[in-house]
């Protein structure tokens, strides 16, 4: 069984220091797409800082959610209530019915749909 650690705590150590370091296990990358890059191209939306952290979502999680601006608020609030945790760094939750994700890359706090991540 994997160990979790915390949302939004330091790197994991111990077995899961043996997963974390992705470029190791798995070589260099074929090509990387940063998220200035999808927040220049649109794919991205900066909803603003929290936990010293930048806030984005993915646009389309951010079209489903808008037809209920409140729905916006609660997503962020909804990150301290998350129901259970898929990695280290990725949380899970519902929001008016919408399986929301969260991974915080320590850096950013990006809200998505599953099928974004």
């Amino acid at each position: 069984m994997r160990e979790f650690i915390p949302f939004g705590s330091s790197a994991p150590t111990g077995e899961t220091a043996e997963v974390a370091d992705l470029q190791e296990a798995f070589g260099d990358p074929i090509s990387v797409y940063t998220t200035e890059q999808a927040l220049e191209d649109g794919m991205l939306f900066e909803a603003g800082r929290m936990f010293g952290r930048r806030i984005i979502f993915t646009m389309s999680l951010l079209e489903k959610i808008t037809e209920n601006a409140v729905l916006v608020t609660i997503a962020v609030k909804g990150l301290m209530q998350a129901t259970r945790f898929l990695e280290p760094d990725l949380a899970i939750f519902e929001l008016g019915g919408i399986k929301v994700y969260v991974q915080d890359n320590g850096a950013e706090l990006t809200f998505m749909l599953p099928e974004d991540y």
